[in-house]
C-alpha cells in the first residue's frame, strides 16, 4: 500500500494549497500540503493486543469516521477555526516499555464531513506525524510517531487559512496566567536554568536510597522527584509558582557527558 506523499507528489521549502477560498500554508520542509478531496483506501492496521493499542482513537466526529472506513488508524480529532483536522496513520509498531511508534502518518483537514487537504510527509516509514494536542492560545500542535513523541510543529489559523510553522517559544496555561518555555529535548541542567528564569522555583524532593535519582540529587537537582530503573530511564521534576505547579518528565540515563533530556511537561493550575 503507497502512502499519501506517492499520491500528492509536491516538493518545495513552502507548501501551499487553497483550500475554501484559502491558504494552507507549511513552512517547514518536511510537512506538505496538497488539496485532495478523497482518501485512498488504506492500509487498514488492525488494533491488536499490544503496546499500540491505545495510540487507536475512537472517532466522535464524521471527518473522523470518514478517515477509519477508508481504512486508516485514527489518532486524534481536534478542531481549529473552520477546519476539523483528523490525524490518521497506516502503520503502527510496538516497541519496548509499553511504546508505540505510528508510521504513514497524515494530517486531514476537513469543512465539516468533507476533505478539503492533506498534511503529510515525504516518506511512508518516517514517523514525523502522530497525535495532535490544542494548546491554550488556539494553535494545535503536533506530535512525532516515534516511540518517544516530540513537538514537530504547531498549526496556526489566520486570516489567510491555516500556517503549519515551528513551535512557539514557549506555552500559555492557567488562563494565560502562567507561561512554560518549551524545552522539549532539552538537557534538564540547561532546561532546570531556562524554567527558574521564566519563574518556576524548582521543589527539594525527599533523597531516595538508590538510583539515577540520587545522581541527579548530587548535582544540585534537588527537585527531581523519582526515575524509573527500566525502559527509556524516566524521571520526573516538580517545580512551582504562584498559581500553579509544573511536572517535567525526562528520559534517558545521566552519563560523565550527557543528561537526561526532557520529553513533556504539564501544569496544574491551582
Amino acid at each position: 500500500m503507497r502512502a499519501l506523499a506517492a499520491i500528492v507528489a509536491v516538493s518545495a521549502v513552502f507548501v501551499t494549497t487553497m483550500v475554501m477560498g484559502q491558504e494552507v500554508v507549511s513552512e517547514l520542509p518536511d510537512i506538505k500540503a496538497a488539496k485532495v478531496t478523497r482518501l485512498p483506501e488504506g492500509p487498514h492496521p488492525e488494533k491488536q493486543d499490544d503496546n499500540c493499542s491505545s495510540d487507536f482513537a475512537e472517532p466522535t466526529t464524521e471527518a473522523g469516521r470518514y478517515v477509519l472506513d477508508r481504512g486508516w488508524g485514527v489518532l486524534s480529532e481536534v478542531p481549529i477555526g473552520d477546519y476539523q483536522l483528523v490525524s490518521f496513520a497506516g502503520e503502527f509498531v510496538p516497541g519496548t516499555s509499553g511504546s508505540c511508534a505510528v508510521r504513514q502518518g497524515n494530517i486531514g483537514i476537513f469543512d465539516g464531513s468533507k476533505l478539503k487537504a492533506i498534511l503529510y510527509t515525504a516518506s511512508k516509514t518516517d514517523e514525523l506525524i502522530g497525535v495532535l494536542t490544542p494548546n491554550e492560545v488556539g494553535t494545535v500542535r503536533i506530535w512525532s510517531g516515534d516511540y518517544l513523541g516530540h513537538p514537530v510543529a504547531d498549526i496556526t489559523a489566520g486570516s489567510v487559512g491555516l500556517i503549519v510553522g515551528e513551535i512557539a517559544d514557549e506555552d500559555s496555561f492557567c488562563k494565560g496566567t502562567v507561561t512554560v518555555p518549551t524545552v522539549f529535548g532539552e538537557g534538564i541542567t540547561k532546561a532546570r536554568q531556562s524554567l527558574i528564569s521564566a519563574g518556576w522555583d524548582p521543589v527539594p524532593q525527599p533523597k531516595e536510597e538508590w538510583g539515577q535519582q540520587v545522581d541527579l540529587h548530587a548535582l544540585g537537582i534537588t527537585e527531581a522527584v523519582s526515575c524509573s530503573g527500566t525502559g527509556f530511564g524516566y524521571c520526573s521534576y516538580a517545580y512551582a509558582r504562584a498559581g500553579a505547579k509544573l511536572d517535567v518528565t525526562t528520559a534517558g540515563e545521566l552519563f560523565e557527558d550527557s543528561v537526561p533530556g526532557v520529553v513533556d511537561y504539564a501544569v496544574t493550575c491551582e
